[in-house]
């Protein structure tokens, strides 16, 4: 690849996923990442599955009753309180991370985290990275090797 392409951090992502897909996406070192600490303050993923299993109703009250608990734990008068809460947040909260890399890294990350047998929240966002990519400089889109996470995924292909 071009070293123009290789050079720098010309692609920045604003994104907002949940920490058990963030720490799968922040092990891309060839990005600078600045991160907010964890919180509940930006809602939890709800999965799609849930639903269709009838866990709905439950999951949202337990993740609710969580956040309460988590903000009362911060506003606690021991020290280091606000710190020391944030390990009491699920893994289903969002947080929210500037990623900002070169062309390459954007390709890779796509490529790889679009793959079948990946999670689908990371794979969401890495297919949302690829569209970005493709919306402002689609000349580049042909050199994404991407599979579509609107397809339905064969688990017995993962």
């Amino acid at each position: 690849m071009l070293r123009s392409f290789r050079a720098g951090q010309h692609f920045r992502f604003d994104i907002l996923m949940d920490i058990g897909g963030f720490r799968d996406m922040h092990r891309h070192r060839r990005c600078i990442q600045i991160e907010q600490q964890f919180t509940t303050q930006h809602g939890f993923e709800i999965p799609d599955e849930l639903k269709p299993a009838g866990a709905l109703d439950q999951y949202v009250s337990i993740m609710e009753r969580t956040a309460g608990t988590v903000q009362k734990l911060a506003k606690s008068t021991t020290p280091e309180s606000p710190e020391n809460s944030q390990y009491a947040i699920p893994l289903g909260f969002r947080k929210r991370t500037l990623f900002k890399m070169d062309f390459a890294e954007a390709v890779y990350i796509s490529e790889l985290r679009t793959g079948p047998a990946g999670h689908f929240s990371y794979r969401n966002v890495a297919y949302a990275m690829f569209e970005e990519v493709k919306k402002k400089y689609p000349a580049l889109a042909q050199y994404f090797r991407v599979h579509d996470v609107h397809e339905p995924v064969d688990l017995l292909k993962r």
